[in-house]
């Protein structure tokens, strides 16, 4: 899994689940991790390739609470 510590928050909103998103500029592939298995399939390289090119995952937080 990707290290988390590094990734940078794009929304908070409280306590909720946390989703990671796929670094690719052309991939909207959000998941609580980024596998291996997408990366290969979707973007012809390995993970660490992928993170080297591109970055880490922005990690996306979400509140179920504010959802009506």
């Amino acid at each position: 899994m990707a290290n988390t510590s590094s990734t940078t928050t794009q929304f908070a909103s409280g306590n909720g689940v946390g989703l990671l998103k796929c670094p690719h500029p052309e991939c909207g592939h959000y998941n609580t991790i980024i596998t291996k298995v997408h990366c290969r399939m979707h973007h012809q390289m390995e993970r660490e390739e992928l993170f080297a090119l591109y970055g880490q995952p922005t990690r996306i937080h979400l509140n179920y609470g504010n959802l009506k």
